[in-house]
């Protein structure tokens, strides 16, 4: 989803999280199931300055596969970056089944990895976190667990101000078997 009034998207896909990445529902390394990573290059109507948002889900039981996704990823963004302008802010988010001291989160977050750092939300927002910190609930109220496998990464051009874990419910249980993930951007195009 994203706010029509506001943006443009210029362009759009989806690719596998395999060594095939362009090959419709391939399977990569050893994950259980195939993963994908979609994105879009959004243009703000007004200020026609760009953005690129990716969003993936990274397989629950391959180890290699989940490390192999990290680096993907990176190098996707990597060479969408080169036909976009000039330091087009980036924002990656979802599920990625791993936690911080994790291969992969390193492989997201490291600035050796790739020339442009991604830097988790959770860490450098203004003020302090919200909520708790596991995001895995398995639905229901009480069975949270504190770790932490969903995430909002974004690159250098955005000021994050508040980031948070919602753990409202309904009649014990989540409407979903993680917990929402929200950061609060200011973008400075």
């Amino acid at each position: 989803f994203y706010k029509r009034d506001r943006f443009n998207v210029v362009t759009h896909g989806t690719f596998w999280l395999s060594p095939t990445p362009d090959e419709v529902g391939s399977r990569g390394w050893d994950a259980a199931l195939p993963r994908i990573a979609t994105w879009a290059h959004l243009q703000d109507k007004t200020t026609r300055a760009s953005l690129l948002v990716v969003n993936t889900h990274f397989d629950h039981v391959g180890e290699e596969a989940r490390v192999q996704s990290a680096h993907l990823i990176r190098a996707r963004i990597q060479a969408m970056a080169a036909f976009l302008p000039t330091n087009t802010p980036v924002i990656l988010m979802g599920d990625f089944n791993v936690t911080p001291d994790h291969a992969a989160y390193a492989a997201l977050t490291s600035v050796q990895q790739q020339r442009r750092a991604l830097y988790d939300t959770r860490h450098v927002a203004r003020l302090p976190a919200y909520g708790p910190e596991g995001t895995f609930s398995g639905f229901t109220v009480g069975n949270e667990s504190d770790r932490r496998i969903d995430y909002i990464f974004t690159s250098d051009a955005w000021s994050v101000e508040r980031y948070g874990v919602l753990n409202g419910h309904r009649e014990g249980r989540y409407p979903s078997d993680h917990l929402p993930v929200v950061a609060e951007l200011i973008w400075m195009p």
